[in-house]
């Protein structure tokens, strides 16, 4: 039930309804608040989670051995200071028309370090290391993420 307005005059008298009614209408309105922040900002366990495909641009780096990309969340990660990739699958093709990695592979936990861009407040800038050479430094990728589990904490 929404909460109905009362108007007060300095006649009107203060009763135990009256102040129950005020208690109830703030309890809702503070619920409503608390579930609209859920929806907004991820919070400290909370996963992002997603088995379609996100393309994405990045580019390799570091002797030709580091994958960087950027992954779009759909919360704020405004609260967020880490966060752990529970699992990655990815193909990645370079600009000119070759495989770095031609198949979906798993990217192992073993490879990453990353970093946790909040500048637009929703995008997860993500290095790969590997000790495997990937075209020439500084080349553009694309990247097809085919399916990640990324937990976050605060």
């Amino acid at each position: 039930m929404a909460y109905e307005k009362q108007n007060w005059t300095a006649k009107t008298p203060i009763t135990p309804d009256a102040l129950n009614h005020m208690e109830e209408g703030i309890d809702t309105n503070n619920n409503n608040y608390e579930s609209l922040l859920n929806e907004l900002y991820y919070k400290e366990g909370d996963t992002f989670e997603n088995k379609k495909n996100i393309v994405t641009n990045g580019f390799i780096s570091s002797s030709a051995t580091q994958l960087v990309f950027c992954i779009p969340v759909e919360k704020s990660l405004k609260n967020i200071k880490s966060f752990t990739v529970d699992k990655m699958i990815v193909g990645v093709r370079h600009a000119d028309g070759g495989y770095a990695i031609q198949e979906y592979n798993e990217l192992t936990n073993d490879g990453f370090y990353h970093d946790l861009q909040i500048a637009t407040n929703n995008l997860i800038y993500i290095d790969f290391v590997s000790n495997k050479s990937y075209f020439t430094n500084n080349s553009t990728i694309s990247v097809v993420i085919k399916e990640c589990k990324i937990t976050f904490h605060e």
